[in-house]
């Protein structure tokens, strides 16, 4: 069965766009979503950012270095006196209940190259791999009947008032 993965970058962008209008579903989504095979992985910047009910549903938790030490505690519970250095790329994952491990990621260029590394990486796994993900559709601010001509097989069933 294929895996469907949704991914929900900056949580707190689309709560202050959508503020918890999707609150429910998307509690509901995260805590049922597994056993259909569709994991949800959702970023925030901090941990209050998010509503504890809906914390609750992500077993697997990761972060990365954090401004405030407390901020761990928040996220993991009782870290057993591991204490977060101020090292660029190190972070915690939690896998499995109660246990946290540490880890570093790789710097793979300066600071100052990170857009241009990026954008050549991309390029390059483009040429190299023919096979992408489809597109995300977006309704566009106004449908006109080319964006819709396609789909339209018969008019018999809509009103006369809609048909010019």
């Amino acid at each position: 069965m294929p895996i469907k993965i949704i991914i929900l970058n900056n949580y707190e962008v689309f709560i202050e766009n959508y503020e918890y209008k999707y609150d429910d579903l998307i509690l509901t989504l995260t805590r049922e979503g597994m056993k259909y095979a569709i994991p949800f992985f959702v970023t925030i910047n901090a941990y209050n950012n998010m509503r504890y009910r809906l914390t609750q549903n992500f077993s697997k938790k990761i972060a990365l270095q954090l401004n405030n030490q407390d901020e761990y505690y928040n996220i993991f519970g009782n870290m057993r006196n591991k204490m977060q250095l101020s090292i660029f790329g190190r972070g915690f994952i939690s896998i499995e209940e109660k246990s946290i491990f540490e880890f570093q990621t790789a710097k793979i260029c300066e600071d100052t190259m990170y857009n241009e590394s990026i954008q050549k990486t991309i390029k390059m796994l483009n040429e190299e791999y023919q096979i992408h993900a489809e597109p995300i559709p977006i309704m566009p601010d106004r449908v006109d009947i080319k964006d819709i001509e396609k789909y339209v097989k018969d008019l018999s069933r809509c009103s006369n008032r809609y048909i010019k």
